[in-house]
């Protein structure tokens, strides 16, 4: 066969592939772990990055929030922030080099929260320039980070932008940049950056205003999310992956109410989509996003109480557009129909097809960090023949 030919008997041998898809992804199995705390009572998952490590913070038996990491497989937390003793701390976020970002309440308290960046083997470093209050909340590969903080600049009391202010720090040269001012009593938080520096959160401006989720691109501009088709009452961004798609929470208006949903913005279309509910379940919202668009968070569902009531519970749940809204099993010990939990964060799907997800539940008045493990193969919907 000539190169011609051959060339020919290839394009028609994968036309059918430039039409659809190769592949679509199917869940095989779903379990759930209970990550427990210091000795307390409570303790939340807030970040996963691709190789299973967990962050977020754990009471010790006084009470006390301390900041941990999990690292991937390990079943040790690991105290992050044990070198300030008894003062409260939260690991916030973690990049795929184990970098993670967060705060800690100095001997002030929280109205004095410092936010900080710590890299296994190097000293905790407080991000400058050293806020009343600052807080990181995520990091990306390049070592930028997003956050929050308020007061004037350190040692210049009549400085602008006092109030509650986004923010992007480079963790390995103490510089930051100040996104834009805001007035009044503006609330705003940055909430996530991906590798392209591009940074969401969301801002609510007050009364008469709905609130806004926004980007910000590393050129510095800036856009307010597109919403749905639908009357929208306000909407918040809390995740972004490496393509710029972004995920979160909306406002859908209606009579009598409004009616919140989780959204997906793909990168250029000209409205954001909302996703479906579990069943029975009348709101959910959307926070982590990977790079193969796997979508988490929670949904409302109406849960059987068999011998008992029904009852409405937040449950967490992974989406994807190969299978829909599903919801995730809850630890074991865990009753249903008294545990709410939800989904904060995904790493990315690996080489064994393995899906972490980090986030909590809570049941008897007690929330614990948990993590999912979601094993998700590929199955092949075209195999190309020459």
């Amino acid at each position: 066969m000539n190169i011609s030919l051959l060339a020919t008997t290839l394009c028609l041998g994968l036309a059918p592939a430039a039409q659809g898809q190769l592949f679509t992804y199917e869940i095989e199995s779903m379990s759930a772990t209970d990550l427990g705390t210091f000795g307390g009572t409570h303790s939340d998952a807030l970040d996963v990055n691709d190789n299973g490590d967990v962050v977020g913070w754990a009471e010790e038996a006084g009470g006390v929030r301390h900041a941990f990491l999990l690292r991937g497989g390990n079943t040790i937390k690991q105290h992050v922030t044990g070198e300030f003793g008894s003062h409260a701390s939260s690991a916030n976020g973690i990049n795929n080099l184990g970098w993670i970002v967060g705060h800690y309440e100095p001997p002030q308290g929280s109205a004095y929260a410092k936010a900080f960046v710590w890299i296994e083997g190097l000293p905790l470093k407080t991000l400058e320039p050293n806020f009343d209050y600052s807080k990181a909340y995520a990091i990306n590969m390049t070592g930028r980070i997003a956050g929050v903080k308020s007061g004037p600049i350190p040692g210049n009391p009549g400085s602008p932008c006092v109030g509650l202010t986004p923010l992007q720090w480079e963790s390995a040269y103490n510089w930051h940049e100040i996104l834009w001012c805001t007035t009044g009593q503006n609330l705003l938080r940055a909430t996530d950056i991906n590798n392209m520096n591009l940074i969401v959160g969301w801002e609510d401006p007050g009364a008469p205003f709905a609130v806004q989720a926004w980007g910000r691109r590393n050129n510095g501009d800036k856009f307010i999310v597109p919403k749905p088709a639908a009357a929208t009452c306000g909407m918040w961004a809390h995740g972004v992956n490496n393509s710029g798609t972004i995920v979160g929470r909306v406002s859908l208006c209606q009579l009598g109410g409004t009616k919140d949903r989780a959204f997906v913005w793909k990168n250029l279309d000209a409205n954001s989509s909302t996703l479906g509910l579990l069943p029975g379940g009348a709101f959910a919202q959307a926070h982590g996003i990977n790079d193969q668009n796997f979508v988490v968070g929670f949904s409302q569902q109406l849960i059987n109480g068999g011998p008992l009531p029904n009852a409405l519970r937040d449950r967490a749940f992974i989406h994807h557009d190969h299978f829909g809204m599903t919801a995730l099993p809850l630890p074991s010990g865990y009753l249903a129909t008294f545990t709410n939990c939800t989904a904060r964060a995904v790493g990315g799907r690996t080489s064994e097809g393995l899906v972490r997800v980090a986030g909590s539940c809570t049941t008897g008045g007690a929330t614990h960090a948990v993590r999912w493990d979601i094993g998700v193969k590929k199955r092949l919907t075209f195999v190309p023949t020459l």
